[in-house]
């Protein structure tokens, strides 16, 4: 879901390094229905990598829930690290985050984690091109910043769908960004609902559209060009089958998905057409120790190990934030969903415990 990995610190456990203590230092209002949190640094050490998400976990209640949000900010650059959090309706976090936080306002999150992360060459000279829409923006606008300050040779485009004019996020600082990168940085909006007298492209992300706008760009240099998608799964779909339809490399495409591709289907890391779920015990290894985890055949390695006592890192619990990620040492593991996963991930061996099962009783996973 690149290159400035997390130094520890050697005065914390991992057990402490794995979570953060956030301190509100502004809140931004961004458009009718997003705000950015700007928090300040919780300590010295504290890196991330541009493209990355926090996991805020939120007291609503009487129960805990845990939310993750893409971090807006350039860790090359900005001072501070921020999210960006889009009301959505009946959104239980959310609506929750959008009420009135304030600046000294505090948080618990997990460290920040993801893979939807670019390979920064400041030697490159190539095209990224950046297909977004609405929320989707997050991530992106962040490695946006941080290849047009590292690659200097390299060029931007992005592609941008939304709903009007008012729902733009970052419209000023996408502009700002254009108007000081000319040569660099090409923005193109497209609104399905614009007002009369928008003068950009009206309607909804499609292969013609695609491209009118991107093939054009690309056309002679596809081969070294990088895409990256993030926002509705419908607009995601539509604009990994055009460019496979130009013959783009899967290995050149990165996305994110904030939702489970509908219909997907089932995926596992060994095949098996009968998977075999029953109970089973498995071995966690987590920050060192070992743990023994009877998993019933109703419920998740992740959620077995919770219901112990036992302090796993999880977030969304359906297998697209890879918070929960685990590397698999020994045995076979059945995932119900693998969206949050990468083809390398899957062929190296890792796992998402929250959507996991195992398929035989020699199972070890070491998470962290």
């Amino acid at each position: 879901m690149f290159g400035l990995f997390k130094a520890k610190d050697k005065s914390k456990t991992d057990f402490q390094t794995r979570y953060l203590d956030l301190t509100v230092r502004e809140v931004i209002p961004e458009a009718p229905d997003a705000i950015t949190i700007v928090f300040e640094k919780p300590y010295n050490t504290f890196t991330y990598k541009p493209g990355q998400y926090l996991t805020l976990i939120l007291p609503l209640g009487e129960s805990e829930v845990r939310r993750s949000y893409s971090l807006c900010t350039n860790p090359l650059s900005d001072p501070y690290p921020a999210i960006t959090v889009k009301r959505v309706e009946e959104g239980l976090a959310s609506n929750y985050l959008n009420k009135p936080v304030k600046a000294g306002d505090k948080f618990r999150a997990l460290e920040p984690m993801g893979s939807f992360t670019p390979v920064l060459n400041a030697s490159a000279h190539r095209l990224h091109v950046f297909i977004g829409g609405g929320s989707g923006i997050t991530p992106l606008f962040s490695m946006i910043k941080s290849i047009l300050q590292v690659e200097k040779q390299s060029q931007v485009l992005l592609l941008y769908q939304n709903r009007d004019a008012g729902s733009i996020i970052f419209r000023a600082a996408l502009e700002e960004l254009a108007a000081r990168n000319p040569q660099r940085l090409e923005v193109v909006h497209v609104l399905s609902r614009p007002s009369s007298d928008w003068p950009g492209i009206t309607g909804r992300l499609d292969e013609e559209l695609m491209k009118a706008v991107v093939y054009k760009r690309v056309e002679g240099q596809i081969r070294e060009s990088l895409f990256y998608l993030c926002g509705p799964q419908g607009l995601m779909q539509i604009a990994e089958e055009t460019l496979f339809g130009w013959k783009v490399a899967g290995n050149q495409i990165l996305k994110e998905s904030f939702v489970a591709s509908a219909g997907k289907g089932k995926q596992m890391i060994d095949a098996n057409a009968e998977p075999e779920i029953i109970n089973r015990q498995v071995t966690i290894i987590l920050d060192g120790e070992e743990h023994q985890v009877m998993v019933p055949a109703g419920k998740s390695i992740l959620q077995s190990a919770l219901d112990m006592g036992i302090d796993m890192p999880f977030s969304c619990q359906s297998g697209l934030c890879t918070a929960c990620r685990g590397k698999l040492l020994n045995g076979k593991v059945y995932m119900e969903e693998d969206d949050g996963l990468t083809d390398s991930e899957i062929q190296e061996g890792y796992v998402l415990n929250c959507v996991g099962h195992p398929l035989t009783s020699d199972v070890r996973i070491e998470v962290g």
